[in-house]
């Protein structure tokens, strides 16, 4: 039988490896954050083009992930991409188990936060479903690769269950900081730590990927219809 050992991954490669996704993936944040910022303030008729920026920055980012993962001799099953299992249909009720949880952890920090940082009223451009795609489906799918993808296979080497679960969960809350947002600092670890659990408990990268869009779609969807 072929035994298919992985490569064991140096610290620097994947310090390297992580540098270079999380330092695109925020630069192409603050590309489209200043570039929404800037309609919100004063629309403009070609304004729509913002639309398609965020799609093209993501693919951008996932031919970069791909290319690092390639660069450290990893395959896509090395990082945890498997052909789903029939175990997987326990997310059906997985994924709205952990949305409710989700929910009311986001209204608990709510609480702690007086008041949100200011943000302009959400306009949705035309055609916006290119933004919700980009954030129910492209924005999961790059932040998993990075986060329990890539940075699990370094860690499971070197950690424990909890371990991994705990470390990867810390990096992903820190990634998604910003202004007058640490009191949500809870609900983030907390959403790390549940895509870490789906991650690890089907073996699969897919499933973590199946829950952050439900995630995602569910902010989208929110958003979209002003509620908060």
């Amino acid at each position: 039988m072929h035994d298919h050992s992985p490569p064991s991954i140096g610290h620097w490669a994947m310090v390297r490896a992580l540098l270079a996704v999380l330092l695109f993936n925020a630069l192409a944040l603050g590309i489209f954050i200043a570039s929404y910022l800037a309609y919100a303030r004063r629309p403009h008729p070609a304004s729509f083009i913002l639309c398609m920026v965020m799609p093209l920055l993501l693919l951008l980012l996932l031919a970069l992930q791909n290319r690092q993962r390639r660069r450290l001799g990893l395959t896509w099953a090395d990082i945890g991409f498997h052909q789903p299992q029939r175990s997987m249909w326990q997310l059906l009720w997985q994924i709205p188990a952990a949305l409710l949880l989700l929910v009311l952890a986001y209204k608990a920090c709510l609480l702690m936060i007086e008041p949100l940082p200011d943000d302009p009223i959400f306009k949705p451009l035309a055609p916006w479903w290119f933004f919700a795609a980009s954030a129910a489906l492209l924005i999961p799918l790059t932040e998993e690769i990075a986060f329990r993808g890539l940075f699990f296979y370094y860690l499971q080497a070197r950690c424990g269950y909890w371990g991994l679960l705990g470390w990867s969960s810390l990096l992903f809350a820190l990634g998604h900081m910003g202004p007058g947002l640490l009191p949500l600092l809870p609900y983030y670890l907390l959403l790390g730590l549940l895509f870490g659990l789906i991650r690890l408990h089907h073996h699969n990268l897919w499933a973590s990927v199946a829950l952050h869009t439900a995630v995602n779609l569910g902010v989208v969807l929110f958003t979209l219809l002003g509620v908060y």
